[in-house]
């Protein structure tokens, strides 16, 4: 298993000038996959859900898409107002902020929220 500053460590390796170029690759690689896994899920959800809804009566869909949204929205609002307020909205304002104030530090809570 990892060690928490292991990465930190392994950069500190490279010379000063580089660290710069690899964390930005780290970073953008993460955030890319981080993309591509949320796209996976999200069409894993509807496949699981909609799809499998479609297939059913139209009453049996429409009853079955109002309680998935129903609860999917009550999980979202117990997500924002219990557990991390300062997440809600679009995120695009939050990050301007946090770029010109916070010198781009976010919260990692907010960003799992």
């Amino acid at each position: 298993m990892l060690k928490p500053g292991f990465l930190m460590h392994l950069l500190q390796r490279f010379p000063e000038n580089v660290r710069g170029t690899i964390s930005t690759g780290l970073l953008g690689l993460a955030a890319g996959l981080s993309a591509v896994a949320f796209l996976f899920l999200t069409d894993f959800l509807f496949t699981q859900t909609y799809l499998f809804f479609a297939k059913k009566s139209v009453i049996y869909f429409i009853i079955a898409s109002f309680i998935v949204i129903s609860v999917s929205s009550l999980m979202v609002g117990y997500l924002l107002n219990v557990l991390s307020p300062e997440a809600a909205g679009s995120g695009i304002p939050q990050i301007k902020t946090a770029y010109w104030k916070e010198l781009g530090h976010v919260n990692f809570k907010q960003v799992l929220v």
